[in-house]
């Protein structure tokens, strides 16, 4: 396994599971990488997260938008598109989630972002 710590902002809010009686919480983190579009913005690179137990409990409040430092093991795996082709997902299993903003943050900055 490869270790992984990632910066970025939830892509949609954290869902929460039980599998045999053990809480998990999944959520996609949008990180931005230094390669730039043809409009000049910054192209995301997008991992699905796993945050098992308590840190899963934890987790479960994270909301679109947010952001989070995660550290934890990755992986790569493959999969099937809908027109059939094959796909490539990087994933994280979560042994730290840090919350970086609140989840009403964002929506204070975006209506006055010099409010403090």
């Amino acid at each position: 396994m490869f270790k992984a710590s990632i910066i970025g902002r939830l892509t949609r809010d954290a869902t929460t599971s039980n599998m045999n009686g053990r809480a998990v919480t999944n959520f996609d983190v949008a990180v931005d990488t230094l390669r730039k579009g043809e409009d000049g913005k910054r192209i995301p690179n997008y991992l699905r997260v796993a945050a098992w137990g308590k840190l899963g409990e934890l987790s479960a409040t994270l909301t679109k938008g947010q952001a989070v430092f995660v550290q934890g093991d990755i992986e790569q795996r493959e999969y099937k598109k809908n027109d059939g082709t094959t796909g490539m997902a990087l994933n994280v299993t979560a042994d730290t989630v840090q919350f970086l903003s609140k989840p009403a943050q964002r929506e204070r900055e975006q209506a006055d972002p010099f409010a403090s």
